[in-house]
């Protein structure tokens, strides 16, 4: 008797999840999210403006930093220079799709040609710091930390 019990309860609660799963809503990605909302503000746009194509990122245009920070393009800039607890914004660009990887901080980002990698980082010790490119297996630039 207890067995059945068992049984039919354990279907119950199987039923249950099943209709749960079929009612409720796929995950998004955070990218399909982002198709979706451009997607929707280009339907709103009228006819009579012709839109304009998103603006592409410039290998010369330097990385913004805010007051108490240092901005660095990897490897235009070959080796950015900071002081120990400073905040780091750096910007790895690439020619083909790579996988850019801060070796010391374990931190690794996808970067593309039209998508560089971004990091922002602070180092608590002097040293020289590597930033490489794992699939060409080399580096791209250092960060410099000194007193």
């Amino acid at each position: 008797m207890i067995p059945r019990r068992l049984l039919t309860v354990m279907l119950l609660l199987l039923v249950g999840l099943v209709i749960a799963s079929a009612v409720a809503p796929p995950p998004e990605d955070e990218g399909e999210e982002t198709a979706r909302t451009s997607t929707s503000q280009a339907t709103t746009t009228t006819p009579t403006t012709p839109a304009e194509p998103d603006p592409e990122p410039a290998e010369d245009a330097p990385a913004a930093a805010d007051a108490d920070g240092v901005a660095g393009v990897l490897p235009r800039d070959k080796t950015v220079n900071a002081r120990p607890g400073e905040a780091i914004e750096l910007q790895v660009t690439a020619k083909e799709a790579a996988t850019i990887e801060i070796p010391a901080l374990g931190a690794m980002q996808p970067a593309a040609p039209q998508a560089p990698a971004q990091f922002v980082v602070a180092f608590d010790a002097a040293g020289r710091y590597d930033v490489r490119d794992l699939e060409a297996d080399r580096s791209v630039g250092t960060v410099v930390v000194a007193e």
